[in-house]
């Protein structure tokens, strides 16, 4: 198992496990775009190769991105983390 870096997933689920797809779902604001940033930020620091497929506005996930510390276009730009809009 791998840590998410999000306390609650890692409290509930004990991590994740490598190689595999997790979705997360939720309602609106219930923080699916916060708990995905870290663990795409820690995932990055591990040198994986996350994929974050979203329908948030670009500008609404770097407002959330800058809120909880993650620098996603650094991570995208270093080519670290891939971010599909759809």
């Amino acid at each position: 198992m791998t840590h998410t870096a999000t306390p609650t997933l890692d409290d509930v689920l004990g991590g994740v496990l490598p190689g595999r797809i997790h979705l997360i779902t939720g309602l609106p604001g219930s923080g699916k775009a916060a708990a995905c940033l870290h663990f795409l930020k820690s995932a990055a620091l591990r040198r994986d190769r996350p994929v974050l497929l979203t329908r948030d506005r670009g500008a609404d996930l770097r407002s959330i991105a800058l809120y909880v510390g993650v620098d996603l276009h650094g991570l995208v730009r270093d080519r670290r983390v891939t971010l599909i809009r759809y």
